[in-house]
């Protein structure tokens, strides 16, 4: 509970330093590691990359584990392949059926990024599917549903940036 806690804070300092001790008494919990992978990202530890990797392909992931993970990549847009690894994670928390508004959001945000990077407007296109989603799953929770708002606008203004770009 303590390490949730930490995370949804973001304290990454307080939480890598718990998970350090939590890791010694349970070194094999997925729960555990996805929390070490989450704060080593926040913090930006040189192998932030590798952890949060590692705790994304944890066969023994579950539905949580793996939102600690999505979580992690989101926040991660400074490490080359942020945007695959979300949308990676994202199909796996479909697959096992745990499609909600968060993964929506966070599957539209690897989608703007991508857009970006490929200067391509079609991705902006299920940027905008991702966000209609996350609308529809979402809940009458005015706080999240600014989040998803914020998200949309950076979508538009992506679009509008990449349409004036490819003049």
């Amino acid at each position: 509970m303590l390490g949730q806690i930490l995370r949804f804070d973001f304290r990454f300092k307080s939480l890598a330093s718990f998970t350090s001790t939590a890791l010694q008494r349970l070194p094999e919990d997925a729960m555990v590691k996805s929390l070490s992978a989450f704060a080593n990202n926040g913090i930006r530890h040189p192998e932030a990359e590798q952890r949060l990797r590692a705790a994304s392909d944890l066969p023994d992931a579950d539905w949580r584990t793996l939102h600690v993970c999505l979580h992690g990549w989101w926040l991660s847009a400074y490490l080359p392949g942020h945007s695959q690894e979300l949308i990676r994670v994202a199909q796996r928390l479909e697959e096992m059926g745990h499609r909600n508004a968060n993964v929506a959001f966070r599957r539209a945000t690897a989608l703007r990024h991508i857009a970006i990077e490929e200067m391509n407007t079609d991705f902006l296109d299920m940027a905008f599917d991702a966000m209609n989603e996350a609308f529809d799953l979402a809940g009458p929770d005015p706080d999240v549903n600014q989040d998803y708002v914020r998200e949309r606008e950076l979508v538009a203004l992506t679009y509008s940036l990449i349409r004036v770009g490819n003049q």
